[in-house]
C-alpha cells in the first residue's frame, strides 16, 4: 500500500497482530523512518535542526533500524557499545488497519524513548498493544550525548539541540499525522525516564506551546538530579580537549570538533565519567542565555513555582524500586559491590548527581549522612543492597517526581495525577532482566509499567501470565483513555467519576499494583532529606 499526499509518499511495511483479549484480527500499519528534519551532518552538525523540504516520488518506510550515533548503555565492553549513524532525525508512524476518514480522526500518542540523553531508539518500544486501542502511536529519534546536548553557553552552540530536535517532530506531527489518520488537535505525549523527562520540559518550554494537549512522564521529571546540567562550557572545553581542540573562541572550537570523526566524538563523553557509566548523563539540558530559539529560558524549578508552564493534564509516576536500573548491574558483580563500599565518598557524589551542586568541603559529610540514614552504616553487601536501591530511587526519581507534582498541581487549572507502581511481572521480562540478564526478581524496576504499554519489538509473541494481562490492561486503559478528549479518561481509569473534572488530584486504588495517589510512596514522601 502506498500512502500519497500533496507533499508526503510512503511506503507502508505491514505487520500482523492478533488481539490477545477479543478474536478480532487487526493489521495495522506500520511507517518506519520517515525523516522529519534535515540530517544534521556536515555544516549542520551541533547546530539547531532544519525542517526537512518536501520530496518527490515514493518515501519507502521500512527502515526499522534506525538509531542516533550514540555509546549505548550495555555491561560489555566496559564504558558501553559504539554504534548508530548521524543521519538519524526520524519518526515511526503506526495506526490500527484502515486510515479512519475525517470525521473520525483517532487521538494520538506521541513517545519519546529514555536513555538518560545518551542512548536509545525509537525502535525500542513496539507498538502491537497499543494497536488494540484505536490509537494512532508516534515514536521519534532525537541527537544524543555529545551531538545533542553539548553546550557552549553561547551562540556557538546555545545547547538543548536533542530537546529541539523533539519540538520539529512535533511540528512535523503537527502538520501531518492528519494523513494517518491522527487527530492534531489531541496530541498525548509521553516518555519513560529521560524521555518522561523531555515530556515535562516541553510543558515548560515556549517552544512546544501548541504542539501537545497533555502528557504522560513515566519515571522522569524535569526536577531530576541528572537533568540539567552544570558548568557545560567546561565541559564542552573538556570534551575538545580530549579531541585535541583547544581554542579559546567557542566558534573555533566548534569548527575543530566539527572536523573530528564521528565515533571520537560520541565516545569522548567517557572522559567526564569517572566511574563506569557515571556520572550517567554527564551532559543535559540547559537554560539558554543566548541565540534567538530558546528552548529554556529558566531553571525548571523556577518556572514551575511561577507557574511559567503550559496548562495542561499532567499525569506523572515512578516505580517501587526505580534504582534497579541501573543498581542491578552492582548486584551482579561483587568487585562493584566492594568497590561502591570502599570507595564510598568518592563514588556516590557521581552516581547520585551531587558532584556540582554540593561544595566539595560537604561532599564526605553529605555522603556519609546518606549512608547513615539508609544503611545504618553498615558495610554494603548483598544483604542489605535493597537499600542501597532505595537511595538511588529517592535521589534520582522519586523526591523530584513529588517536588515536580506538588509544584505543578498548586499553580496549574488542569488536572495533575500521580501513580505508584510495584507489579512484578511473571511472564513479562523486567527491564532490569533485559538490561543484566539476571532472572531474580529483586523488585519492580525502573521502567517496568512502560513494557506493559509497549511490546517488546524483538519478540513476535510474548507470553503473559493472566495477571501480566490484568495489569497490561489497566496500564493500557490508563493510557489510551487519558489520551481522549476532555473528561472521558475517567471512566476507564478509576481516577474519580466524571462529575469531578475539575478536582486537582484524586485519591484511588486501581487494585493493589496501581495507586493513584494524593500524596505519595511512603519511602518517598519520607525521604526528603535527598
Amino acid at each position: 500500500m502506498i500512502l500519497y499526499t500533496t507533499t508526503l509518499a510512503i511506503c507502508v511495511l505491514f505487520t500482523f497482530i492478533v488481539c490477545e483479549d477479543v478474536p478480532v484480527i487487526k493489521i495495522p500499519a506500520g511507517f518506519y523512518g520517515i525523516p522529519y528534519a534535515k540530517a544534521p551532518v556536515g555544516d549542520l552538525r551541533f547546530q539547531e535542526p532544519q525542517k526537512v523540504p518536501p520530496w518527490a516520488g515514493v518515501w519507502i518506510a521500512n527502515n526499522t533500524r534506525l538509531t542516533c550515533v550514540q555509546v549505548d548503555h550495555v555491561p560489555e565492553p566496559p564504558g558501553g557499545r559504539y554504534q548508530g549513524d548521524e543521519d538519524c532525525l526520524y519518526v515511526n508512524v503506526f495506526f490500527p488497519g484502515k486510515k479512519p476518514q475525517t470525521k473520525d480522526l483517532l487521538d494520538v500518542i506521541v513517545f519519546i524513548h529514555g536513555g538518560g540523553f545518551m542512548f536509545g531508539s525509537m525502535n525500542n518500544h513496539g507498538a502491537k498493544f497499543l494497536m488494540d486501542r484505536d490509537v494512532v502511536l508516534v515514536t521519534m529519534n532525537y541527537r544524543l550525548g555529545v551531538f545533542g546536548f553539548l553546550s557552549t553557553e553561547d551562540e556557538a552552540v546555545p545547547g538543548n539541540n536533542g530537546l529541539k530536535d523533539q519540538v520539529l517532530a512535533l511540528e512535523w506531527i503537527h502538520n501531518n499525522i492528519l494523513y494517518f489518520g491522527g487527530n492534531p488537535n489531541s496530541v498525548t505525549l509521553t516518555g519513560l525516564s529521560a524521555g518522561a523527562a523531555s515530556v515535562h520540559f516541553h510543558y515548560l518550554s515556549p517552544l512546544s506551546r501548541g504542539l501537545f494537549h497533555r502528557g504522560i512522564s513515566m519515571s522522569g521529571t524535569a526536577l531530576g538530579p541528572s537533568k540539567m546540567q552544570e558548568n557545560a562550557l567546561e565541559k564542552a572545553r573538556i570534551i575538545g580537549a580530549h579531541l585535541g581542540c583547544t581554542q579559546e573562541s567557542t566558534k573555533s572550537l566548534i569548527s575543530c570538533m566539527n572536523q573530528r570523526p564521528t565515533q571520537e566524538i560520541v565516545e569522548a563523553i567517557k572522559v567526564l565519567r569517572l566511574w563506569l557509566y557515571y556520572p550517567y548523563s554527564p551532559i543535559a539540558a540547559v537554560v539558554e542565555t543566548k541565540g534567538d530559539n530558546k528552548f529554556l529560558t529558566d531553571q525548571p524549578w523556577s518556572l514551575l513555582a511561577t507557574g511559567n508552564f503550559h496548562d495542561l493534564p499532567w499525569l506523572n509516576s515512578v516505580t517501587s524500586a526505580e534504582g534497579l536500573y541501573p543498581g542491578a548491574e552492582f548486584w551482579e558483580k561483587d568487585e562493584y559491590i566492594v568497590e561502591l563500599e570502599t570507595k564510598w565518598n568518592y563514588l556516590i557524589p557521581h552516581i547520585l548527581d551531587y558532584n556540582y551542586t554540593i561544595p566539595r568541603e560537604q561532599r564526605d559529610f553529605i555522603s556519609e549522612t546518606i549512608k547513615k540514614i539508609y544503611l545504618a552504616n553498615e558495610v554494603l553487601s548483598r544483604d542489605n543492597f535493597m537499600k542501597f536501591i532505595n537511595i538511588i530511587s529517592d535521589r534520582m526519581f522519586c523526591i523530584s517526581a513529588e517536588n515536580a507534582a506538588t509544584l505543578q498541581a498548586e499553580r496549574s487549572k488542569s488536572e495533575v495525577y500521580y501513580y505508584y507502581f510495584n507489579y512484578i511481572g511473571e511472564e513479562k521480562e523486567s527491564d532490569t532482566e533485559s538490561f543484566t540478564g539476571s532472572k531474580e526478581k529483586l523488585g519492580t524496576a525502573h521502567g517496568d509499567d512502560t513494557m506493559f504499554v509497549f511490546s517488546n519489538p524483538s519478540k513476535s509473541k510474548e507470553t503473559l501470565s493472566k495477571n501480566d494481562k490484568e495489569i497490561k490492561n489497566i496500564l493500557l486503559n490508563i493510557w489510551t483513555s487519558f489520551a481522549k478528549s476532555k473528561c472521558e479518561y475517567r471512566k476507564k481509569t478509576g481516577f474519580s467519576t466524571a462529575t469531578r473534572c475539575k478536582r486537582k488530584w484524586v485519591s484511588s486504588l486501581i487494585n493493589k499494583y496501581i495507586e493513584i495517589l494524593y500524596k505519595y510512596g511512603t519511602r518517598c514522601k519520607t525521604s526528603k532529606h535527598l
